[in-house]
């Protein structure tokens, strides 16, 4: 079970930030409005949002992807058509775990929350599956990450999504061996096997950071 963050932790929308705010920002902040809105108190507000929830897990299945359109690009229409295909990978994979606690001073790629899950036991299992993730090419990626990232919420292990969809322009883009997709994965290498710088201090949420908190992307 994941460690449920406090409803109310999530950061309060500031106009000026909303006004400076990128569209993958925005697409962020929808998800995480989801999260939040699904607890509501409002029960057709919680029903309406476990329905989108559960229309982004469907988006993961072949000849689904279209059930995600109406939440995902709700505020914006990505730029191109490898931000389209990733939007609704992330939009998918959020709503397999959409829950957990991001610690301060972590790195937040998809190798650290591997690398979280390891600390926890079996570590050579876990290490085999982060090989596998490491080594997929964009047309079996996306099905090993629904594996990692499903993983990782049955243990409670939190994903920073906003930095994996950044991550993820690159690998499943133009140029998935390329320079950048390089310097990801070895990103990804690197935070798995380095320890973490405050695993005992008190967590924040990635609901907590601002939605306009994301990694800067090439146009």
């Amino acid at each position: 079970m994941a460690d449920r963050p406090p409803r109310d932790s999530a950061a309060k929308k500031d106009p000026a930030r909303e006004k400076d705010a990128t569209p993958e920002s925005r697409f962020i902040g929808i998800l995480l409005g989801l999260r939040q809105a699904a607890d509501s108190a409002n029960r057709s507000v919680a029903a309406r949002a476990r329905q989108d929830l559960a229309r982004l897990r469907h988006s993961l299945l072949d000849g689904r992807q279209t059930e995600a359109y109406g939440v995902v690009f709700a505020k914006d229409l990505p730029a191109s058509e490898t931000d389209q295909r990733v939007w609704v990978l992330v939009g998918g994979l959020f709503a397999l775990n959409p829950d957990g606690t991001w610690h301060n001073g972590h790195s937040r790629s998809i190798g650290a929350s591997m690398g979280a899950l390891a600390r926890q036991g079996n570590s050579a299992a876990v290490e085999r599956r982060f090989t596998q993730l490491l080594g997929r090419d964009p047309g079996s990626l996306p099905h090993q990450l629904r594996q990692v990232v499903r993983l990782l919420g049955d243990r409670g292990v939190a994903v920073h999504h906003g930095q994996l969809l950044s991550d993820l322009r690159h690998l499943l883009g133009p140029d998935p061996r390329g320079d950048e997709a390089a310097r990801v994965r070895l990103t990804w290498a690197r935070d798995y096997h380095r320890p973490p710088l405050a695993e005992n201090k008190p967590g924040q949420t990635e609901s907590a950071r601002s939605a306009t908190d994301f990694p800067e992307t090439p146009a």
